[in-house]
């Protein structure tokens, strides 16, 4: 025969004491009476942990919006700053309101242009050094000095090999005498020193030209 369970006799058992209440944050866009006491709690002389308290907001908001209130040239102050240089100006009716909407400068964009050889971008370049190969006299070889400087100085004189094996293939010549030709070709008109690897433009993406057939 089973013995029935008794329930446990739960009088006079200590109870836990319950975990304490965190405090609720607020939530959502800081409201202007919140403003207001940040303004309040700074000019007291009130320092950054305390103003964080009173206000329930996180440390990183309290920070954001002191900063937005001191004059534009001051919002780079450090944190550890950032309280007293704010109550020093609210002390001679800073009209902080005002300085938050002001915005920031926009940024300095500086544009470089280059004229002349190094204005031209890499296709220019490359049909200009082809069209010097055929062209003779002291103005044509004072360019081509400086097409060719140009050329090596970019590391594009792989894509002029390309530019003038196509030539070549859309004169009838057969696809492995180009290769060697155009090879040859770079090494004695531009560049002694260049490896002969040419394929390297495909890998760039080089488009075809329609001007090299």
């Amino acid at each position: 025969m089973t013995t029935p369970l008794r329930p446990v006799p739960t009088h006079g058992a200590p109870r836990l004491p319950e975990p304490p209440q965190k405090p609720v944050r607020p939530t959502g866009s800081v409201s202007a009476a919140e403003f207001e006491r940040f303004a309040e709690l700074a000019k007291e002389g009130k320092d950054l942990d305390a103003i964080t308290k009173a206000s329930g907001r996180s440390r990183a908001t309290v920070v954001k919006y002191l900063t937005r209130m001191l004059p534009l040239n001051e919002r780079a102050c450090p944190e550890a700053l950032l309280v007293e240089r704010l109550g020093g100006y609210l002390s001679d009716d800073y009209d902080w309101r005002a300085a938050m909407v002001q915005a920031p400068p926009p940024p300095v964009v500086t544009h470089v242009h280059r004229e002349g050889v190094p204005g031209l971008d890499d296709n220019d370049l490359v049909t200009i050094a082809l069209a010097l190969a055929e062209q003779s006299g002291a103005r044509a070889r004072d360019l081509a000095v400086r097409v060719v400087a140009e050329l090596t100085g970019r590391n594009v004189t792989d894509l002029l090999c390309r530019a003038r094996e196509r030539r070549l293939l859309s004169e009838g010549m057969p696809p492995n005498r180009a290769d060697e030709v155009a090879r040859a070709w770079v090494q004695e008109k531009i560049d002694p020193t260049f490896s002969g690897d040419w394929r390297r433009g495909y890998e760039r993406g080089y488009d075809d030209w329609e001007g090299w057939q």
